[in-house]
């Protein structure tokens, strides 16, 4: 089974095991992976996936960058998180899935993942909602981005979106 496939897969696990429905486009030249939906909010998702071990910090090196072959040459598309707002990796040396906010990746081409450190993405349900707290002027600015991040919240509390809204 190719990486990406079994990335995928992995991914589409993590979102319908927290509540989401998942939809796969036709054809393989979007760019986005699929798109998910729960609470009325559909998303975008691009999945990366590394089958490299960790480097001597620690950290899952990710090319999250695309790179399109034909017969003559090959294109690179780097990394703009403003195509999707979900970037999902699989780490499938440890069979993990990671799900981050496109909106906060402002890398293009590779990003680290650490999966012994505490980064972004392995806060305490306390950390997560005071991080939502500091992030409240979404909900009348943004509508949207606050309902996503929400969303994102909940999968990394466990708690329901309403519930992390009411906490916060």
């Amino acid at each position: 089974m190719k990486k990406g496939s079994l990335g995928e897969v992995s991914v589409m696990k993590e979102f319908v095991r927290n509540g989401f429905e998942v939809y796969l486009p036709l054809t393989d030249n979007t760019k986005y992976d699929m798109l998910v939906h729960k609470d009325g909010v559909i998303s975008r998702v691009e999945c990366k996936s590394t089958d490299t071990l960790p480097n001597k910090n620690g950290d899952y090196v990710v090319q999250i960058k695309r790179v399109r072959s034909n017969k003559t040459k090959n294109t690179v598309y780097h990394f703009d998180n403003s195509e999707v707002e979900f970037l999902a990796i699989y780490i499938s040396h440890v069979d993990s899935v990671k799900i981050l906010l496109a909106s906060d990746i402002l890398v293009k081409s590779e990003i680290r993942i650490n999966l012994d450190k505490r980064t972004f993405m392995k806060y305490s349900e306390e950390e997560m909602i005071a991080t939502a707290k500091s992030c409240q002027w979404y909900s009348t600015n943004n509508p949207a981005l606050y309902s996503q991040f929400l969303l994102v919240m909940s999968m990394y509390t466990g708690l329901d979106p309403n519930e992390v809204h009411r906490r916060i």
